[in-house]
């Protein structure tokens, strides 16, 4: 029975103790990590207080990116951002898995660009 950090097809997973994949937000060896709905490991989730002592630092918001495969999500609150989400005075569009959507968007029966950094476009593209 496979147990703890499994790499599965270039991904990684972590199995409990009983054999069970993980999923949503654990803790494991003392760290938060970010499971999506399939298992597939996203992030380390940077701790509350070391995300808003950084925002506050920079002046942003205390949620936490990280990159994982080239994909980008945002974590706020040990949770994934989904739907539209306004970060530092951009709006931004998570997807289900709590992917960082780019390129044009359709949401709500209406099509929005969204720049290659997230942010949604405005004005004349």
């Amino acid at each position: 029975m496979a147990t703890g950090w499994q790499e599965i097809d270039g991904k990684w997973y972590w199995f409990a103790s009983d054999g069970a994949m993980v999923t949503g937000q654990q803790e494991i060896d003392g760290k938060q990590e970010m499971f999506a709905e399939n298992g597939e490991w996203l992030n380390t989730v940077e701790p509350a207080e070391q995300a808003a002592e950084t925002a506050t630092q920079t002046g942003g918001s205390a949620g936490a990116w990280s990159e994982n495969g080239g994909v980008w999500y945002y974590t706020e609150g040990g949770s994934l951002a989904t739907g539209w989400k306004q970060i530092d005075n951009a709006w931004y569009f998570f997807e289900e898995d709590g992917s960082m959507a780019t390129g044009w968007k359709k949401a709500d029966d209406v099509w929005y660009y969204l720049n290659g950094n997230g942010t949604m476009a405005t004005g004349w593209i």
